[in-house]
């Protein structure tokens, strides 16, 4: 099984968290991917952090790097004993430092709390720092597994994958973000890839992607009312795989899911709206220009048939209903 883990880091809305609610959450989550790691010896993690900067992969470390820092230290050995003795001690000592990198970057612990902790030291953008990359992630979380997989074809062996969002924020995912979220949802059931959610219980509010996101691809979604016993609630309907899921445990009535699409000029659910042919934002009122691409358009005509049909109407009125 691969486990792909995306994990909301907004900088901004953990400076509000209590530092014991954050640590609680970090220290639970880790435990949960270290039981993912121990339940087979044949599973594997990811962990993709999403920021309101950029969405990263912050484990496992990028092969192109452990290929590059194997090959040093094999040039280094070569040189062995063709220069000097100074010469001789500091590559020793540079063959030292690249072994500890690479046992560093097979804790996928210690890797994720160091990423973490770096990109905490990002400043987020000055356009809309409190929004998270939910799109980006997910497309990333997507052709991970999907590289993943055709590798495990090549061997003839079978592998499953699942994505599991964590909402630490409640910010992940803006409006303008709709179009690229909905179509990574359908990317990800038309791969037969679960995405399970977890949102958390301080936010006091459902997340409408992640709802729509767990619904459609069969996956689970789930808000505790605290954040007690919250490793126990992961163990209990994160750790099973979609087979296990299906044909021996007893999972949870899905909450009803909003599929009402919010307006991208005030966050509001719409049951009917506005939608730009070029960009496909919705808006709930009839606009010149949208305001996401800048596309004109042409409202006079549709003014003035609705203009001629009240004129129409009320000299119908005025007959009497005759014409």
């Amino acid at each position: 099984v691969l486990l792909v883990l995306i994990f909301d880091s907004n900088p901004i809305v953990w400076a509000q968290m209590k530092p014991a609610e954050f640590d609680g959450i970090l220290q639970q989550t880790l435990m949960f991917l270290n039981s993912i790691l121990l339940q087979h010896h044949s599973n594997q993690i990811a962990v993709i952090a999403s920021h309101p900067a950029k969405s990263k992969m912050i484990f496992p470390a990028s092969p192109c790097l452990k290929a590059k820092m194997e090959q040093e230290i094999k040039e280094l050995a070569a040189k062995k004993n063709k220069t000097g003795d100074e010469a001789e001690k500091s590559r020793k000592l540079r063959r030292k430092e690249l072994k500890a990198e690479l046992a560093h970057l097979a804790n996928p612990m210690r890797v994720i709390v160091q990423e973490l902790a770096a990109l905490a030291k990002i400043p987020p953008p000055s356009g809309n720092p409190k929004k998270s990359r939910l799109a980006a992630s997910l497309s990333r979380a997507l052709c991970y597994a999907r590289h993943v997989k055709r590798e495990y074809e090549k061997k003839g062996r079978f592998l499953q994958s699942r994505i599991m969002v964590i909402d630490t924020c409640g910010s992940m995912g803006a409006n303008d973000d709709y179009v690229p979220i909905m179509n990574a949802i359908f990317s990800a059931r038309n791969m037969g890839v679960q995405i399970d959610s977890l949102v958390m219980p301080m936010l006091g509010k459902d997340h409408s992607f992640l709802q729509q996101a767990s619904d459609l691809t069969k996956g689970v979604y789930k808000r505790p009312d605290n954040l007690a016993g919250l490793l126990q609630l992961m163990m209990q309907w994160y750790m099973p795989d979609g087979d296990l899921r299906d044909s021996t445990l007893i999972m949870p009535k899905p909450t009803e899911v909003d599929y009402r699409a919010n307006c991208f000029c005030h966050n509001k659910p719409q049951d009917t709206g506005w939608v730009c042919p070029v960009c496909l934002a919705i808006f709930c009122s009839a606009r010149k220009t949208c305001e996401i691409c800048s596309t004109e358009f042409d409202l006079g005509r549709n003014d003035g048939g609705r203009r001629k049909r009240k004129q129409m109407m009320d000299a119908k009125d005025q007959n009497g209903g005759r014409r």
